[in-house]
């Protein structure tokens, strides 16, 4: 019992020490949400993939589905060069 008793302790413990990071992801994507699309194409970024993160649960950090976002479409766009360098060449 006092095992179980600890780790639900130690659980809730690292709940509310994950507070500030959530608050602080929370806060920069609401500021990033006040970019024009030109600012947030300078970062790779575009108006749905921050609206997507900001919809994301509060728990998931929205940095990580940004870079992902990003990079599916950075090879996205690395491939359809390939394909067209080839259709060329």
């Amino acid at each position: 019992m006092t095992t179980a008793l600890g780790l639900a302790l130690t659980r809730v413990l690292q709940g509310f020490s994950a507070l500030p990071a959530i608050w602080r992801r929370h806060r920069d994507m609401q500021r990033l949400s006040r970019l024009d699309h030109r600012m947030l194409a300078d970062i790779g970024l575009t108006r749905d993939d921050v609206r997507v993160a900001i919809a994301a649960p509060r728990w998931r950090d929205p940095t990580v589905l940004l870079s992902e976002r990003r990079s599916g479409r950075r090879e996205s766009r690395r491939r359809a060069a390939l394909q067209l360098a080839r259709l060329h060449a």
